[in-house]
């Protein structure tokens, strides 16, 4: 279970894995929304609020106001108690709940698969890993979670019939 009453929390009773097929653009809004709440989840409140596709300015009067309801709705619940809005804590301080890790991870994973598939598709690249492509996006995922492993994933071929 991920989610309890009383804030997020992690709950392993089982190891099970699983296997989901995604479009290429539902695997890049999972990245985006994973990138997005790890980063809430760490204390980057302004960098996470300014990459949703909602208009803080426009709805709230200011960033600065919504980033002030946020920190005070998640203070004690789930975002480590920050000492000023512009610092936070790294994805792998103690202070972290074990959430925002994984998310992280799952995040750089999405990206790296999506990254490497746009390279070699436009003939940027022939194949991962490749020396001159630069970036973080093509490097390779460092495991941030404690006791849960990168996920894996791999492109699906299509058929003949394009499915």
């Amino acid at each position: 279970m991920i989610c309890g009453s009383g804030g997020f929390w992690l709950l392993w009773v089982r190891r099970m894995k699983y296997t989901v097929t995604l479009t290429e653009v539902q695997l890049e809004a999972l990245s985006y929304a994973a990138d997005i709440v790890a980063r809430l989840g760490i204390g980057q409140i302004k960098p996470a609020l300014e990459a949703t596709p909602i208009d803080w300015k426009g709805k709230c009067g200011s960033v600065h106001n919504t980033i002030e309801l946020c920190e005070r709705l998640m203070r004690n619940e789930w975002v480590p108690n920050i000492i000023h809005n512009h610092t936070s804590f790294s994805i792998c301080s103690k202070e972290v709940k074990q959430l925002s890790p994984i998310l992280y991870d799952l995040h750089q994973v999405f990206r790296h698969q999506l990254s490497w598939d746009r390279a070699i598709a436009d003939g940027e690249a022939t194949a991962p890993n490749s020396k001159f492509m630069m970036g973080v996006s093509y490097d390779t995922p460092l495991q941030v979670a404690e006791n849960v492993p990168l996920a894996t994933i791999e492109q699906v071929k299509e058929d003949s019939d394009g499915e």
